[in-house]
């Protein structure tokens, strides 16, 4: 469950929300937060990825109503949705069983969706983690790659 724990009186108050993950703060609006919730069950044959990659539905939830409002579902393709400190999406993973690859977008304030950036096979021995934006240049992310190899990723 949710719970905010007053420091000054040790009490707590929870909120409804069984198996909620908070996704971010948003500290430009105190009373809000972004929590994400894995709808319902997989079928056997996406089993396979129920622990590494499962999509997330993301809720704004109001702190003081105890409220939430859908956001953004995540799907297979287009799921793990990482947001920015105003609530905005940025940055999703998903996986493509077609190709057996996972891939990553972006998504710029500019309108024009999510855009593909990079890719990576599921039987390949590599790791790709998108640490957050680059803050002196707004066309990079600053990731942790091990790939075999030096790779730009703009």
């Amino acid at each position: 469950r949710i719970a905010r724990l007053d420091l000054g009186s040790k009490k707590m108050e929870t909120f409804e929300e069984a198996n909620a993950v908070v996704e971010n703060i948003l500290p430009h609006d105190p009373d809000k937060i972004i929590i994400s919730m894995q709808p319902g069950a997989l079928s056997e044959v996406d089993s396979r990825l129920e622990d590494a990659f499962r999509p997330q539905a993301y809720y704004l939830f109001d702190l003081v109503e105890g409220t939430k409002s859908l956001l953004i579902g995540g799907k297979l393709d287009l799921g793990n949705i990482d947001f920015d400190e105003h609530g905005n999406p940025w940055l999703a993973r998903g996986f493509e069983r077609d190709d057996g690859e996972y891939v990553w977008y972006r998504q710029y304030d500019d309108g024009k969706g999510w855009q593909e950036f990079y890719r990576l096979d599921e039987d390949v021995a590599e790791s790709f983690l998108v640490e957050g934006l680059d803050p002196d240049d707004n066309d990079s992310v600053l990731v942790v790659a091990q790939n075999g190899h030096d790779k730009p990723l703009t």
